[in-house]
C-alpha cells in the first residue's frame, strides 16, 4: 500500500471528526494534537491547536495533501 494511503487508512482507524460544512459546501476533518491526516479528496483540514503547530502540506503533481 502507498504510504499516503497508509497514513490516511491510519487516520480514519482512529475515527476523527469528519463533518460536512454547509459554509464551505465541503467535507472538513478535525484533527487533534497528534493526528496526522493525508487525502487526495477535495475537503478542508481544520486542528484545534494551543501552543502547538501544524504543517498542512500539498503535493500539485499527485494531488495530495495533508
Amino acid at each position: 500500500m502507498h504510504q499516503a494511503l497508509e497514513l490516511h487508512h491510519h487516520a480514519q482507524e482512529k475515527a476523527l471528526k469528519r463533518f460536512f460544512s454547509p459554509e464551505h459546501g465541503k467535507h472538513m476533518v478535525k484533527l487533534k494534537p497528534g493526528d496526522i491526516y493525508v487525502s487526495s479528496d477535495d475537503e478542508l483540514i481544520a486542528t484545534g491547536l494551543g501552543s502547538c503547530i501544524a504543517a498542512c502540506i500539498w503535493d500539485p503533481l499527485s494531488r495530495v495533501g495533508g
